[in-house]
């Protein structure tokens, strides 16, 4: 949250918000109401389903490796193994995404609120698939 909301200040975004301390403390409630949103929903959501982390090891390349991790970050397992969505990552990173919208100045214009939504979700989701995929990489070597 903090490396988040300062990299926001350094660069100025939302232009809307002063790169002083009182623009610094918009920045960092806003990543923190985000994870909040989004965590408790994963929280809620995974506790209403069964499905549980794939912890099969991907084996040895980091081809494989890389696959297999972008594939667990946005997968879920069945009791008896099949796949399913990461209902509770998926919907956590979109419900709080959509809650950070809320106080957000690019509410106020629509291309703007898509622009930051789909930049946000693209950020969050590209960021865990990368650090899943690093650790399957290091866990295969």
């Amino acid at each position: 949250m903090v490396g988040a909301a300062t990299g926001g200040q350094i660069i100025g975004s939302p232009t809307k918000w002063s790169r002083t301390w009182g623009g610094y403390g918009k920045r960092l409630g806003d990543q923190l109401g985000f994870t909040a949103v989004e965590e408790g929903v994963q929280f809620v959501v995974g506790r209403s389903l069964p499905w549980k982390d794939d912890r099969s090891p991907c084996g040895s390349g980091i081809r494989r490796a890389i696959g297999c991790g972008i594939t667990k970050t946005f997968t879920l397992r069945t009791v008896d193994g099949r796949a399913r969505p990461d209902l509770p990552f998926i919907a956590g990173v979109l419900a709080g995404t959509s809650a950070s919208l809320i106080w957000r100045p690019e509410a106020a214009r629509a291309p703007k609120a898509r622009g930051f939504f789909a930049t946000r979700v693209g950020i969050v989701m590209g960021g865990a698939a990368a650090k899943r995929a690093y650790a399957e990489w290091k866990a295969s070597r």
